[in-house]
């Protein structure tokens, strides 16, 4: 199971054991819900039956979570997980290769922790870290790491791009924003009606 956040693009996934209800809400507790800063308000999931079954929307209702579920035939509208899906495959057989190279007996489910770790420490397109915005602190470099820019140039250039998207979200809500209060009834007003003054002190 992969969890993905939406504004952050911070991810996190566990092993199902099965596919039931019970397992994929114990699965989002332990990797998402119980480890950082609780519920989401809002889960977007696929039209799996272990997302829609009854026991899971009982457990998501009674954290106050909402749910949606896309339909079949709108995969699109979960682009976000499906897009992230082929970077984490790919980390995770890189890292897999690796250690069975080393002869080194690691577990798969540390090798899944050993890659979401990979792939929320890596920049995005726009150079953001999502592991930087989450916890608003870079990823500790260690001696055996590839070379990388310094903190200083790193941090600059992840605070351009947060200034960068948070311009374009007060943009964009400023745009959807309805216009101001209804003024035609002051313009009706008959001649002499009692108004209050506007203080232009500020």
């Amino acid at each position: 199971m992969l969890v993905v956040d939406e504004a952050t693009r911070f991810q996190a996934a566990r092993w199902l054991p099965n596919i039931s209800a019970q397992a994929t809400w114990n699965a989002l507790r332990l990797c998402w819900i119980d480890v950082y800063i609780g519920p989401p308000d809002l889960l977007i999931h696929d039209a799996g039956t272990n997302f829609t079954g009854q026991e899971f929307q009982q457990c998501a209702t009674s954290m106050a979570i909402s749910t949606k579920c896309v339909p079949v035939e709108a995969h699109q509208s979960i682009g976000i997980v499906e897009r992230y899906h082929a970077p984490l495959r790919r980390a995770y057989s890189v890292i897999s290769e690796e250690l069975k190279a080393t002869g080194t007996g690691v577990n798969r489910d540390m090798v899944l922790q050993m890659a979401i770790k990979a792939v929320n420490d890596t920049a995005g397109p726009d150079g953001l870290i999502p592991t930087l915005l989450v916890f608003g602190a870079y990823p500790r470099m260690v001696e055996l790491d590839p070379p990388a820019p310094t903190i200083t140039q790193r941090a600059t250039r992840a605070m351009e791009g947060v200034i960068k998207l948070r311009a374009s979200r007060q943009v964009t809500k400023a745009l959807r924003q309805r216009n101001g209060p209804q003024t035609l009834p002051i313009h009706e007003l008959p001649i002499n009606s009692d108004v209050l003054p506007l203080d232009w002190s500020i």
